[in-house]
């Protein structure tokens, strides 16, 4: 490392020798000149000139012959050095000029690779939502694909999106166009013309930049005309069946058309939102099944306990409201929510007799009672898409103590979504009226959650609802 420093230190030296050669040497050979005339020049002009007249007169004139000799000679010197220097300065101003233009390419590279990150990071996203099998409404998926591939195709000024429904395309976002006109307009997706697993350009006549949708051109529907130079049409589909798409186009004032790099990328894109919205429908099937297979339980249970109804649809709230305030995401306040909603499933096998006992009960049927819990999650861990949430109905009358059932959990070891569930079960019931008690008033029921915080509940989850309760009131 050190004799590299050195060596630097050495061209550097170098480079400074150089910037004063030029004059350092003129002013050498100025010195050199003069003293060889002031040492020579009579000598050689006595050796020349006998006549002492004509050697006087040039005496005289020695002088004048000097400066304009030396003159002419430094002039030489000197524009023959300008002349390098200006060469070097129109090279040194190209290399700036190429420089500052490869600057400009990086900076423009650095604006694209930005800009697909920014379109990865938005897919990546949606997709995420989708694979977390976090239920994503159809309308949205075709909007934000739509955006995603907006910004995805830098050419594009202006495009749209639609939604199949009922043999119908139903446009349902857009860029540029006039929302309102477009979704008066209902046509059917074979007016597309194009093919469901391709995707297909158009490029507009010179004299006739007019969208044209089925057999009307889009300024039938509004005088808010967009008139386009090249569109591309983008279906989402299963083979032959087409789900919805989108449209991305180029506006006639534009000096740009789609480029193959732009178009390969949509070909790709397309191919990566069909298997997404692939997989997307089959979440959304299993949502539904999921939502179908709660509420027959729930059914089942009203038939067995009526108060049962009330009672879960308002744990389940409860339950969301302190899940947002700890900023739960979407498939936490999923499971939070039907686990919630079905936390006393297992209350079915209990006799009615139990269950609406208004007296004290013995022993044994509370032991019976207990097994409520076990016998829920019995039920729910048999069903694939509740098997999640079956744990959270085991553990929700476990307490914070560590004196709770049925495994007796203590603290931290009881999952959260149970924690919240223990609380939301237990206000709703001490502050609702039973066929066999009448419920404590709200201030009432809020000493109940102080007295047993840090015992029976998570002091931190009563600590969240009590500000829920709190924001209600005010």
């Amino acid at each position: 490392m050190r004799s590299i420093i050195d060596s630097i230190y050495k061209k550097d030296d170098i480079e400074n020798i150089d910037v004063m050669k030029t004059p350092r040497r003129i002013a050498s050979i100025y010195v050199l000149i003069g003293c060889l005339w002031i040492l020579f020049s009579d000598r050689i002009l006595s050796m020349i000139v006998i006549d002492k007249n004509i050697y006087s007169n040039i005496q005289t004139y020695k002088g004048w012959f000097f400066v304009f000799f030396t003159a002419i000679l430094l002039y030489r010197l000197i524009l023959n050095d300008c002349l390098k220097i200006k060469k070097l300065s129109t090279d040194l101003r190209r290399k700036n000029i190429e420089s500052n233009n490869n600057l400009i390419v990086i900076e423009e590279k650095n604006e694209e690779l930005q800009r697909v990150i920014n379109v990865t990071n938005d897919f990546f996203m949606l997709t995420t939502k989708i694979l977390e099998n976090r239920y994503v409404n159809d309308e949205v998926f075709l909007s934000e694909t739509l955006k995603i591939a907006y910004n995805l195709v830098k050419e594009s000024n202006v495009g749209s999106a639609y939604i199949v429904e009922n043999g119908k395309i139903r446009f349902i976002d857009a860029i540029g166009f006039d929302m309102e006109s477009l979704g008066k307009i209902q046509i059917t997706p074979e007016e597309f013309e194009y093919k469901y697993n391709d995707i297909k350009i158009k490029n507009y006549p010179e004299l006739s930049f007019k969208r044209k949708i089925g057999n009307h051109t889009y300024e039938d529907y509004s005088k808010k005309n967009v008139e386009l130079k090249q569109s591309i049409y983008v279906g989402i589909s299963n083979e032959d069946n087409l789900y919805g798409g989108f449209s991305l186009d180029i506006s006639k004032e534009c000096n740009v058309e789609f480029s193959d790099e732009s178009i390969r990328n949509l070909k790709a894109f397309q191919q990566l939102v069909n298997g997404f919205y692939k997989v997307k429908k089959v979440n959304d099937q299993r949502n539904l099944e999921q939502s179908d297979i709660v509420h027959a339980f729930i059914s089942a249970l009203e038939f067995h306990d009526e108060y049962t109804k009330g009672h879960s649809e308002a744990v389940a709230l409860y339950s969301l409201e302190i899940g947002k305030y700890l900023k739960f995401d979407g498939n936490q306040l999923n499971d939070l929510y039907w686990a919630a909603t079905i936390h006393d499933i297992g209350k079915i096998i209990i006799p009615q007799s139990i269950l609406n006992k208004s007296d004290k009960l013995t022993k044994e049927e509370y032991e019976h009672v207990k097994q409520h819990t076990q016998i829920g999650y019995d039920i729910l861990s048999k069903a694939d898409s509740l098997r999640d949430v079956s744990k959270y109905v085991l553990l929700h009358h476990e307490r914070w103590d560590g004196t709770g059932y049925p495994v007796g959990l203590k603290g931290e070891e009881i999952p959260l979504i149970s924690q919240i569930i223990a609380v939301a079960d237990s206000w709703h019931a001490m502050t609702s009226d039973r066929p066999y008690k009448r419920g404590i008033t709200k201030d009432e029921g809020i000493e109940e959650l102080k007295n047993n915080k840090g015992s029976q509940f998570a002091p931190h989850i009563v600590d969240v609802f009590l500000e829920i309760l709190l924001k209600e009131t005010d």
